[in-house]
């Protein structure tokens, strides 16, 4: 590893608005020299807005800014469109884990990217698209030379990327990891202003609990207690309002009444398997390695008080395409015991519904845990939740599962408030945007900024298209 030492930071800005806005903000509001590396031609060919292009040029004039832009290269182009077929085949060889560009192996990477779109962390490589696999590995491909090429020109003190699981992003990390540069990762804050600085990765949940444990908001919080009770209540209606998700668009509002449950159960939620980073280093081992063998230890503590385990899959844990690729390894172990009912996440029933009349509630790492929580059900973690920083809720091995089981207690009082206050209030404020979203950015002066032309029409007709592709696959059920 080479050690690089310097006083500037290099900010590496993508192209969707979010990233871009919360980088441009942070690097605005620091002291320090900031080289800005414009990779979002490298992301998508989509073109950016006149007014964003334009508010960005007025930002950077500042001396303490210089802007490098990414330019396509017609040879590189051709070059690449051989490599990638060639690296395609490689990576669809079940036995190969290594794909090289320059002298960094990419394979974790385009594995943690792909995996989201096919839905499975542990898919079979040779079903990867050729068309999925294109996109990301040109990403991969053109930021690892060209943030390459400028470490080697200038000495970085630091790093600053958005998310970090991206292509884009993770592929500039491989690279400032191989130059001994500080790595910094923004993500977004309580609320559409604000963001969050993670000094190791906001998918490291350890920082997590650091965070949330060692928050301490100035002033009274009394004025902001209707918020944080407002924050529960979104929850508990599927709506997270830190992580700008709406969960009760994507499953359903129907009770109980079209499944048959046990009359005494206890719940297993499931977590989304490709909610992880492409950084072994960033990823919390704590607990049980995966959901499957975490549901194995459970189960065979349900056995033996003689419980039927309710077994309720995540509704995001199905591939783009449509191919719930996980049902194989839930399939395997349901055939290992009897005491289990598997609810598909294509089923059409409220997972609030299954929780309430639940002896008590386990997850791996899935945020329901917290909702349950505040429902004043007992719930524990088998794995590294972001809500499970108590050792009273981690039941990380047999005999604390068992013992959980015997005497299930709600340890409410220890994390919903804590938690709630956090992703409430917690985060810097940011100075030049009001509001940050998909589809572009508020200034502080109230000017609309669209992230790209055609912005409006774009969304329009992709909301239209998921709207078609839902129905479509409700028919299939």
């Amino acid at each position: 590893m080479k050690k690089i030492y310097g006083n500037s930071i290099l900010t590496i800005l993508p192209h969707n608005s979010k990233g871009w806005a919360t980088l441009i903000d942070f690097s605005y509001s620091s002291n320090s020299s900031i080289d800005f590396a414009d990779l979002s031609s490298v992301e998508s060919s989509w073109p950016l807005s006149f007014r964003r292009k334009f508010f960005q040029k007025e930002i950077l004039k500042s001396e303490k800014f210089k802007f490098v832009k990414h330019r396509n290269n017609l040879i590189l182009n051709l070059y690449l469109f051989f490599k990638t077929y060639f690296a395609w085949k490689l990576f669809c060889n079940s036995l190969n884990t290594s794909i090289f560009v320059q002298n960094y192996n990419v394979y974790s990477i385009l594995h943690c990217r792909i995996s989201a779109y096919l839905g499975d962390r542990y898919f079979n490589r040779d079903e990867t698209p050729f068309k999925v696999f294109r996109k990301h590995f040109n990403v991969t491909f053109k930021t690892i030379l060209y943030v390459e090429k400028l470490f080697k020109k200038n000495s970085y003190s630091s790093l600053v990327v958005y998310n970090g699981r991206e292509p884009l992003a993770a592929s500039a990390i491989l690279v400032a990891k191989n130059y001994g540069c500080k790595i910094l990762i923004l993500e977004r804050g309580s609320s559409s202003s604000q963001f969050q600085v993670f000094k190791v990765s906001p998918h490291f949940h350890p920082e997590w609990w650091e965070l949330i444990t060692n928050f301490n908001p100035k002033g009274e919080i009394e004025p902001y207690n209707s918020k944080i009770d407002e924050f529960v209540k979104n929850k508990l209606l599927g709506i997270d309002t830190y992580f700008g998700e709406r969960w009760n668009e994507k499953t359903t509002k129907k009770g109980i009444s079209e499944v048959s449950l046990p009359k005494v159960y206890i719940a297993f939620f499931t977590s989304s398997s490709t909610e992880f980073s492409p950084f072994d280093e960033y990823n919390c081992t704590f607990g049980y390695s995966d959901q499957y063998e975490a549901v194995e230890a459970l189960l065979r503590a349900c056995e033996k008080i003689n419980t039927t385990l309710v077994i309720r899959r995540h509704p995001n844990s199905i591939g783009a395409d449509g191919v719930d690729r996980e049902e194989k390894s839930w399939h395997l172990i349901l055939s290992k015991f009897e005491n289990v009912m598997y609810l598909g996440p294509k089923i059409d029933i409220s997972s609030y519904e299954i929780a309430r009349s639940a002896k008590s509630v386990y997850v791996w790492k899935s945020s329901i845990g917290f909702e349950t929580l505040a429902l004043d059900l007992p719930t524990y973690a088998l794995g590294p939740a972001k809500w499970a920083w108590d050792s009273r809720v981690q039941v990380w091995n047999q005999s604390k599962i068992d013992e959980s089981l015997l005497n299930p207690v709600c340890h409410k009082d220890l994390v919903v408030d804590q938690y709630a206050r956090f992703m409430t209030l917690s985060g810097s404020q940011m100075s030049l945007f009001k509001e940050v979203q998909k589809w572009g950015v508020l200034t502080i002066d109230s000017k609309k900024i669209l992230n790209t032309i055609g912005e409006r029409t774009r969304r329009k007709s992709y909301d239209i298209f998921l709207k078609l592709t839902n129905k479509r696959r409700k028919r299939n059920v």
